[in-house]
């Protein structure tokens, strides 16, 4: 609001006040300043100076975030177990399905290893993109999850280097273990039983 606006609501009631958000070269130092407060305040002519140090407002916003952390928790699992089973499913799927592309990958002169490469490939780009879509998507929503005062202490909240790290390896491992049977399954099958398997028609709704 504008400074006009504001003076439009002052009463004697309700006194004028100012908000400030001080960012100090060492947050550290912040109760510190918060214990010279009584010194500064006299020093202005009817100004009642309160200040309050970040870490209180974290430690107000950590009692706030008990009662859900049991809840973002069980979820955070639910969610895991339910994107590690759509993975699963899908890798193995699609990869039983790839045996008539394992044989002209067989005719064409190609290796196991370069085929298993192609079939790996397909599933482990699929497997960092849906992790890039999940951290994209967990670094827009935690700052309202977590912050439950509306400070301003949670603007550089995001998943954690570790966190990153850990989910893109375990992405990594779904995709890759979840394809390796068929995978083998299909670089087992004789070229000739492979070509043989008939093209399937895509599906199509009434």
């Amino acid at each position: 609001m504008a400074e006009r606006d504001t003076r439009a609501l002052a009463s004697s009631d309700v006194p004028v006040t100012s908000l400030i958000n001080l960012k100090l070269r060492d947050p550290a130092t912040a109760p510190a300043l918060t214990r010279q407060a009584p010194a500064v305040g006299p020093a202005f002519a009817d100004t009642w100076v309160n200040i309050r140090p970040w870490q209180h407002i974290a430690e107000q916003d950590s009692v706030m975030l008990k009662g859900s952390q049991p809840i973002l928790v069980v979820g955070s699992w639910l969610l895991g177990f339910l994107s590690i089973g759509g993975v699963a499913t899908l890798a193995a799927g699609r990869a039983a399905k790839q045996t008539r592309r394992v044989g002209l990958l067989k005719a064409a002169g190609a290796t196991p290893g370069l085929i298993a490469a192609v079939l790996f490939a397909e599933y482990l780009i699929l497997a960092l993109v849906a992790d890039a879509l999940g951290l994209i998507t967990a670094r827009l929503i935690e700052p309202a999850i977590v912050n439950p005062s509306a400070s301003l202490l949670t603007t550089a909240a995001g998943p954690s280097g570790d966190t990153i790290a850990l989910t893109t390896v375990i992405a990594l491992a779904v995709a890759g273990l979840t394809t390796l049977g068929p995978t083998v399954r299909a670089l087992r099958t004789e070229t000739v039983a492979a070509l043989a398997d008939t093209a399937r028609s895509p599906r199509t709704g009434p």
